[in-house]
């Protein structure tokens, strides 16, 4: 494994969310409200209350609040001027926000899921770059039901892949078609909350057993082996890579390396 440190200089805040590219540019949101990217630093004057910061294309990024109550708007798009562009619903308890093939996509944890009827109940839901709804998985009766989305990660340029209680399979989602893909999963890393796709192999981090544990499923002979370990919450990126960040700056991690 390899392992790319970077530090983050001249914010005065503590980094709360960040968004890394391949090519390691970022796009951070402080507690100071400071937006953060690899050649600016700008503050918002929007609500900022436990975010999420994802960049939609090179003239606007979505925020979005991991909580809302009576159905309040939690997401706004700004360019990167600051400026307030639009803001919709996105549902309550927020676990992760993917962007892909000009998608939002939205997943929620069991609070969310059973919580205030909205977007949150589906477990998954899609929206448009201007917050227009456009799917949602458990509304859509696919015979599987999301009560907690444990993680989520982007594959290739039109689908991403999940993992969720209580069926605990891997689903690869079509963002052009939404037509779904279920895999038989192994429960060797049983509420993993991490994952990423390397070529014909899924690499999960964390499970109910092994908390700081790597797990390698190769989906050609359905075997699993450990790889890894580390000590930290992560989130899935390309290629088997996964993201750490703190107050201050981020990890990559390259499983593959």
């Amino acid at each position: 494994m390899k392992e790319t440190v970077t530090y983050i200089e001249n914010i005065e805040g503590k980094i709360l969310n960040i968004d890394v590219k391949a090519d390691n540019t970022f796009l951070a949101i402080t507690d100071k409200k400071e937006v953060v990217t690899s050649t600016n630093i700008f503050t918002i004057n929007g609500e900022v209350h436990f975010p999420i910061i994802r960049e939609l294309n090179s003239k606007e990024f979505l925020i979005a609040n991991l909580r809302t109550k009576n159905d309040n708007e939690n997401a706004f798009i700004y360019d990167f001027n600051g400026n307030l562009k639009t803001k919709f619903k996105a549902g309550d308890g927020i676990e992760d926000i993917v962007i892909n093939a000009g998608k939002i996509v939205i997943t929620y944890f069991d609070e969310g899921v059973f919580g205030d009827d909205g977007y949150n109940n589906n477990g998954l839901s899609i929206f448009d770059f201007n917050g227009n709804f456009q799917f949602g998985f458990n509304q859509n009766q696919q015979g599987l039901v999301i009560h907690d989305c444990y993680c989520i990660c982007k594959i290739d340029d039109r689908k991403i892949a999940f993992y969720a209680y209580d069926f605990f399979n891997v689903i690869e989602l079509d963002l052009n078609d939404f037509t779904i893909t279920k895999l038989e999963t192994p429960n060797i890393f049983e509420g993993a909350n991490a994952m990423s796709k390397l070529n014909n192999k899924y690499i999960f981090h964390s499970s109910y057993y092994s908390k700081n544990e790597f797990f390698e499923w190769n989906l050609s002979n359905n075997s699993v082996k450990k790889i890894g370990e580390y000590n930290s919450t992560l989130k899935g990126l390309l290629n088997g890579s996964f993201l750490a960040f703190g107050d201050s700056g981020f990890t990559i991690i390259e499983t593959s390396s």
